[in-house]
């Protein structure tokens, strides 16, 4: 279907009389699209099963709110970047509901968001924009505008979650899920993720 589908494109672009270029950034977005899709399928499919739907739900929107500023690790290949992405987020979703049910003290969630905050501040001043595999961004003008815009939805993020937590607008698992989606995507950023998933 997606070979099909890239053969069709391939067709529009020549009958369109398209360069090689434009073609082939088309065609990333395409794949891009389709995987991006399949993914979140994949992983709110398995959260539906588990019972923790709009828990994982948050924690990958949170993740790829970040992601789209800051980059990350990928896996060598789509099918297990969609394989790694369901076990990840389901993963953080189990995690969350246990802590959830651990934590009664609104002080231990004060201190937890302060180490998140913590955590992701000292990867993005590391590491972001963290390059994809085979796509580095090399403009200095570019990397430091996606850092500026990191550092500006983590201040936006902050605000948020505290406005919600306090004022009791949001449960306390929903405020958890999306402090375990941020520390995840700061993690991916950290060059050790990158080796553990098959990049140097």
């Amino acid at each position: 279907m997606i070979r099909e589908k890239a053969n069709f494109i391939n067709k529009i672009a020549e009958e369109q009389k398209l360069s090689r270029d434009d073609t082939e950034v088309i065609l990333f977005g395409y794949n891009l699209l389709v995987n991006s899709i399949l993914g979140f399928v994949s992983i709110l499919g398995v959260a539906y099963i588990l019972g923790i739907f709009l828990t994982v739900l948050v924690a990958t929107i949170t993740a790829a709110f970040f992601r789209a500023f800051t980059g990350g690790a990928h896996a060598n290949s789509p099918t297990k970047c969609i394989l790694f992405g369901a076990c990840i987020f389901n993963l953080l979703g189990l995690i969350t509901v246990h802590l959830n049910n651990a934590i009664s003290n609104t002080n231990y969630i004060g201190t937890l968001f302060i180490m998140v905050i913590s955590i992701a501040v000292i990867s993005f001043y590391l590491y972001a924009p963290a390059d994809a595999p085979g796509k580095p961004i090399t403009a200095k003008v570019h990397r430091k505008k996606l850092k500026t815009l990191a550092f500006i939805s983590l201040l936006i993020w902050g605000i948020f979650m505290m406005v919600c937590f306090r004022g009791a607008t949001m449960p306390q698992q929903l405020v958890l899920a999306s402090c375990l989606g941020l520390i995840w995507q700061s993690v991916s950023l950290w060059p050790i993720t990158y080796m553990l998933f098959g990049h140097k």
